[in-house]
């Protein structure tokens, strides 16, 4: 498909066209100039002669475009030049018929073939009869129309390969686009999930720090520790994430955590002054897109108790049910505030992490008192 590309812009028509309009434009005048004959009836180039074999040349240049007008002109100047038995070797007729075949439909070609044929009756009849040049004449008409249909099937599927290329074009083109933007979702989610976490837990420490400063040094010397600490694993998932931004040969985005990893991140939270519970019940195997899943989940919904809920405790529940996994992460805080179960970019983002495998999330108070996240993530994502 390249190649016809290529080749129909290295040879522009109207270029193509042009030199054919001269060339059987020069081909007609020496064929009137040398093959001069006794039986010649206007021999001299008087000026309806020379109009006759321009018309029977110079419109080839329309042809293309305007197949029916330029076959009729054509004709009308080769009929006449027939009848007056004017010399012509009839390149122009030759090449109006072709394209009338090849760029009209099927009945306005059949149609040019007919008036072809009845014209080549009329000039032979008038030359005295329907001899051997009547039979030569039909045998040079009618290979050169069946050469245009020819064409004409040829073009049509030149345009029908073209426009499936250009069709394709786009689909891949509205692919690389989506794929793009879901790549930068999930640029956000994970951006968001590693500054919301550390920030929220070197808040609640530094608020800490200032309040026992002065009456436990030593508790206030363990929150600048968690701070510290937290400061410089958000600094290097940080780095790890745009050091994988700016290579861009490699060929996984962003390295991704396991379900095994939860207990480590459980141990985090519980070191940052939270203490959380975890419950593994999980007895299935669960893809690595699901467990990446789900350690984001817990870690967004741990963020969150830090951040809003003023929870004391938080327990974190991981079970799989025939072919699902299921994460409840909840806390004993003071519960939602207002709507805050449908704000925020952290539940936005869970609930988007578990579409995104055809699962689903809910934010629900439960019946004691706190906040509590649940979701539910198929173990066959599918593609």
């Amino acid at each position: 498909m390249d190649r016809i590309r290529t080749l129909r812009r290295r040879l522009p028509e109207r270029a193509v066209d042009a030199a054919l309009a001269a060339g059987v434009l020069a081909a007609e005048f020496v064929t009137g100039v040398v093959a001069l004959d006794d039986q010649c009836r206007v021999c001299d180039f008087t000026a309806a002669r020379v109009v006759t074999i321009l018309l029977m040349s110079l419109p080839l240049y329309w042809r293309r475009r305007h197949p029916i007008p330029v076959f009729v002109v054509v004709g009308l100047a080769a009929t006449y030049n027939g009848v007056i038995d004017a010399p012509a070797l009839n390149l122009g007729i030759l090449v109006a018929v072709y394209s009338v075949a090849a760029y009209a439909s099927l009945a306005w070609s059949l149609g040019a073939l007919a008036v072809t044929v009845g014209a080549i009756v009329v000039i032979h009849l008038d030359r005295g009869g329907l001899g051997p040049e009547f039979r030569l004449d039909l045998t040079a008409f009618l290979p050169v129309w069946l050469l245009g249909r020819l064409s004409a099937a040829h073009l049509r599927h030149i345009d029908d390969l073209e426009a499936r290329a250009e069709l394709a074009d786009r689909d891949r083109e509205q692919r690389t686009a989506l794929a793009a933007a879901e790549e930068r979702r999930r640029i956000a989610r994970e951006l968001h999930d590693i500054v919301a976490h550390g920030m929220s837990v070197m808040v609640v420490h530094a608020e800490n720090a200032s309040d026992t400063v002065e009456s436990e040094p030593a508790l206030a010397r363990r929150s600048l520790d968690v701070i510290a600490e937290t400061g410089r694993g958000s600094i290097e998932e940080l780095r790890r994430v745009l050091g994988v931004l700016r290579d861009a040969d490699r060929p996984e985005l962003l390295p991704q955590p396991t379900l095994a990893d939860v207990a480590t991140l459980v141990e985090r939270f519980d070191a940052a002054g939270l203490t959380v519970h975890l419950d593994d019940t999980v007895d299935a195997d669960v893809p690595a897109s699901v467990g990446a899943s789900a350690h984001h989940i817990v870690r967004e919904a741990l963020t969150n108790v830090i951040r809003h809920a003023g929870a004391s405790t938080a327990r974190v529940s991981l079970g799989t049910d025939d072919d699902r996994l299921t994460v409840i992460v909840s806390d004993d805080g003071r519960g939602p505030a207002g709507d805050r179960g449908d704000r925020g970019h952290g539940l936005r983002g869970i609930r988007e992490r578990a579409e995104a495998l055809g699962g689903s999330a809910d934010f629900t108070p439960p019946p004691g008192g706190g906040f509590r996240v649940a979701a539910t993530l198929p173990l066959d994502p599918g593609p």
